[in-house]
């Protein structure tokens, strides 16, 4: 692939296949093809390329991340949700694997499901990131059961308490508890880390309410409608799964 010219697609093509005929049970051949794929802005054939990757060898996260991030944005969702179940059917143990499928279940707001794949992991020791897990959980308890979410919003705030999200998600949840004052406290905290994030302007507006105080409320609201950044919605999705490695 090095002797091809710059933006030549058609010999880097040529050279992938060439890849493909000799060394056609290497699943990072098919990494490379995704990637190539995916460059070209060929979705369907990049999902395909990965997938063949995966079922050459299932724990490769490489492809599994790719995989997640098209699922997550595309059509091939229902598809690789299949293919996650099937496999977490067979291998209990798959933690990375039931990551990817809470989240899928979690950011197409099947908070049910969701939550069943979050507890499974919540309760493997040692487990990494478990911070986004709980505030995960947070969020999905915040209207059914807001004292619950409260107790899994500490302890991610706990496990990672410089993560504006985190704290935005705690103070959200003291919000729901009516714990106006602390909720206040909190949220500013995680406004100073991240004060372009209108949610948390939202969120301070809710608690300035709670206290009594609609002018400043109001003055929070204001500004967060007015923001010029993606308002996102109360539910927070994980981050890239490529944190999950780290």
């Amino acid at each position: 692939i090095s002797a091809c010219l710059v933006g030549s697609e058609m010999c880097i093509r040529d050279s992938i296949e060439s890849m493909q005929k000799d060394f056609s049970n290497n699943p990072n051949v098919y990494v490379l093809q995704g990637n190539y794929f995916k460059a070209v802005q060929d979705i369907d054939s990049a999902y395909n390329a990965y997938s063949h990757a995966v079922t050459l060898k299932p724990d490769f996260t490489l492809p599994l991340i790719e995989l997640y991030q098209i699922a997550s944005q595309g059509p091939q969702k229902e598809a690789f949700k299949e293919y996650l179940s099937n496999h977490l059917s067979k291998n209990e143990d798959a933690h990375f694997q039931r990551h990817l499928l809470a989240d899928l279940l979690y950011i197409e707001g099947n908070m049910p499901a969701a939550e069943v794949q979050y507890l499974k992991l919540i309760s493997i020791n040692g487990l990494p990131n478990k911070d986004r897990i709980y505030n995960n959980l947070a969020l999905i308890k915040a209207e059914s059961e807001p004292k619950q979410g409260l107790e899994y919003a500490e302890i991610a705030a706990q496990l990672t308490p410089d993560s504006a999200a985190i704290l935005d998600t705690k103070g959200w949840l003291l919000v729901k508890n009516a714990q106006y004052q602390e909720a206040l406290t909190t949220l500013r905290t995680a406004f100073t880390m991240r004060s372009s994030d209108p949610s948390i302007r939202y969120h301070l507006a809710a608690a300035l309410t709670g206290l009594g105080k609609a002018e400043q409320a109001k003055s929070e609201l204001t500004q967060a409608l007015a923001s010029t950044s993606p308002f996102p919605c109360l539910l927070y999705t994980s981050p890239s799964p490529r944190d999950r490695q780290k």
